[in-house]
């Protein structure tokens, strides 16, 4: 996580610009959230697909461990509500180009991630979205960071999982548009 952190603020560094929106899904919101709570130098956030805590199950570990495409397999259609196969083909082949060592080493950020009690210190406009039918983060995570997070905005995607911001690209982009034209 820390290098994680480390790379963003360098390039916020590099980029020295005087408003700084922080986008990511999933790992990447909870990046987003760490990120926030180290340096407290952004104006917004936009939480897709995530919570404050992000407990990942034993068998995840061990599929990666012991198929590594299988499991890829799994996530994927897990990810996906939508059933469309090239979808779920997509999202496969984008996650097929991460190494296996790579999947494990951020499952094993997702697993220690835990905010919970330290949630309430976001203070900056954040724009929360996940879908309906998520079932590797809940709609209960984002209603929680919601609740938690005075100045934020939720949206619940229907007919949509975990990879909301793919399933549902027009509507999200459409979302965050409006999000960060009102900020």
């Amino acid at each position: 996580m820390d290098l994680y952190l480390k790379c963003i603020d360098k390039l916020i560094l590099h980029l020295d610009r005087n408003k700084i929106t922080l986008a990511g899904h999933s790992m990447g919101g909870a990046i987003c959230m760490s990120y926030f709570l180290k340096y407290d130098n952004v104006d917004s956030l936009i939480l897709i697909g995530t919570g404050a805590k992000l407990k990942v199950s034993s068998l995840i570990f061990e599929s990666l461990q012991s198929d590594f495409n299988s499991a890829i397999n799994q996530i994927s259609s897990i990810a996906m509500y939508s059933k469309s196969k090239p979808l779920i083909e997509f999202v496969k082949a984008e996650s097929l180009r991460t190494t296996s060592k790579t999947y494990i080493a951020d499952f094993n950020i997702c697993n220690k991630f835990d905010i919970m009690d330290q949630v309430k210190k976001i203070t900056v406009p954040t724009l929360i979205i996940c879908g309906e039918k998520d079932l590797l983060t809940p709609q209960k995570y984002s209603i929680y960071l919601n609740e938690k997070i005075k100045k934020s905005i939720l949206q619940i995607i229907p007919n949509a999982g975990h990879d909301v911001h793919i399933e549902k690209s027009s509507v999200i982009n459409q979302i965050i548009k409006n999000f960060v034209e009102s900020i």
